[in-house]
Formats: structure tokens, C-alpha cells, sequence
């Protein structure tokens, strides 16, 4: 129990230490400003076609502001604290394989909504974006990945007998 501990924590770090030194780099910005803002400008041009939302680098305009997404409020934590978690997971390989790629894609659509409704919130109402911000939506993405990790190890195919 200790040793996964200890490997999770390894694991998360390291990852977290690498994407730190990543920011501000070409691969920083492709997946950021092309992977996540890009797709949330088109969904919010899709959403409300009346408000002219577009990505410019890493920033989600509109005709009144809009939202930077910078390094800590790209949704990485979470996806690092998953990669943890199946790196500890007592699984089989495909198991585990597949716990992770499903999970990117949960928590690259929860980001996606997260990012949208941040916006949102911001073009209604500060306090409510600061709510939303610095609590809701960060608990909400821990919570639905934990959730998303805890029904795929009761589901999966079986644990690896060590």
C-alpha cells in the first residue's frame, strides 16, 4: 500500500514537473491552444453564434473579453492524477490501457464543458466565474474523474493476483 502510494505520488509528480517545464513551449501550445481552445471556440460558436467567440492563441474571446487558458487551468492536473492512478492500479495491462484512454476522453470533455461554462459564467456575472473558478469546477473535475477511476476498477476484467 505504501509503495503504490509512493509510485502514484512519483508518477503525478513527475508528470506535473514535466508539463511545468513544457510552458510556453511549441508542444505547450499545440495541445493547449489547438487541442482545447480551438475546439471550445467552436462549440461556443455553435452554442451562441450571436456572440462571435474565436480562439486566438491560448485565449477564448468574445465581443465583450473572454478567458485565458494558461497553465494550471488547462485541465492537466486531473488528467496526471488519473495516469497516477492507473499506474498504481492493481490491473491488467488492456485494463489499464484502456482505463486510460477512455479516461482522457472523459476528462478532455469534462475540461471542454468546464472551459465553456467558465466563460459563460465570466461574459454573466464575476462572482459567480470566481465561484466557479476557484471551487465548483475544480472539485467537480477531481470528483467525476475519482468516480470515473472507481467504477472502471470495479468493472474492469479483474484484478492482477500479485
Amino acid at each position: 500500500m505504501i509503495l503504490r502510494a509512493m509510485i502514484f505520488l512519483a508518477v503525478f509528480g513527475a508528470l506535473q514537473f514535466t508539463w511545468q517545464l513544457l510552458d510556453g513551449s511549441a508542444l505547450y501550445h499545440l495541445l493547449i491552444d489547438q487541442g482545447v481552445v480551438v475546439p471550445a471556440a467552436v462549440l461556443g460558436r455553435a452554442l451562441t453564434p450571436d456572440l462571435g467567440v474565436h480562439a486566438v492563441a491560448n485565449h477564448l474571446r468574445d465581443t465583450s473579453g473572454g478567458l485565458n487558458i494558461i497553465n494550471g487551468c488547462d485541465g492537466m492536473e486531473t488528467l496526471f492524477l488519473l495516469f497516477a492512478g492507473f499506474a498504481v492500479a492493481p490491473l491488467r495491462w488492456r485494463a489499464r490501457l484502456y482505463g486510460v484512454l477512455v479516461g482522457i476522453a472523459v476528462v478532455y470533455t469534462l475540461n471542454l464543458v468546464r472551459i465553456l461554462a467558465l466563460f459563460y459564467a465570466r461574459r454573466r456575472d464575476m462572482a459567480l466565474f470566481d465561484l466557479l473558478h476557484g471551487i465548483v469546477t475544480p472539485a467537480i473535475m477531481v470528483l467525476s474523474i475519482a468516480a470515473f477511476y472507481y467504477v472502471w476498477l470495479r468493472r474492469s476484467d479483474g484484478p492482477v493476483t500479485r
